[in-house]
C-alpha cells in the first residue's frame, strides 16, 4: 500500500463517517486493530489474545459482542456458541415413559 492508497483510504473514511483503525495494546499483551471511542473498542475490529486465539467482529465498550473466534484450528461464530438458546432448537424433548 502506498501514500496515496493510505490517503485515499483515509478520505473515504473520513466521508463515509467511518473511523480509521486504531491499535489498542492490552495488559495482557494482546492486540486490537479497530474502530477505538474513547479509547475502548467499539465497532468493527480484530483482537489478537495472547493465546494466539482471534476475534473478528463487532466490539461494544471494549467488550467482544459478535462475530468469529477462531482458537486453533476452529472458526467459531461467537453469538451462536454463547446464546443462552442456542442449544434448545437442536435438542429434541425426550417425553417421560
Amino acid at each position: 500500500m502506498n501514500v496515496r492508497t493510505v490517503s485515499l483510504c483515509l478520505a473515504m473514511a473520513c466521508m463515509t463517517g467511518q473511523a480509521a483503525a486504531d491499535t489498542l495494546t492490552r495488559a495482557d499483551g494482546g492486540r486490537y486493530v479497530g474502530q477505538v471511542v474513547n479509547g475502548k473498542a467499539d465497532g468493527q475490529g480484530v483482537e489478537t489474545r495472547p493465546d494466539g486465539s482471534i476475534l473478528k467482529g463487532r466490539f461494544a465498550r471494549d467488550a467482544f459482542v459478535e462475530g468469529t473466534m477462531r482458537s486453533g484450528g476452529w472458526v467459531v461464530p461467537f453469538s451462536a456458541c454463547h446464546s443462552t438458546n442456542a442449544g434448545a432448537a437442536s435438542t429434541p424433548e425426550i417425553a417421560d415413559r
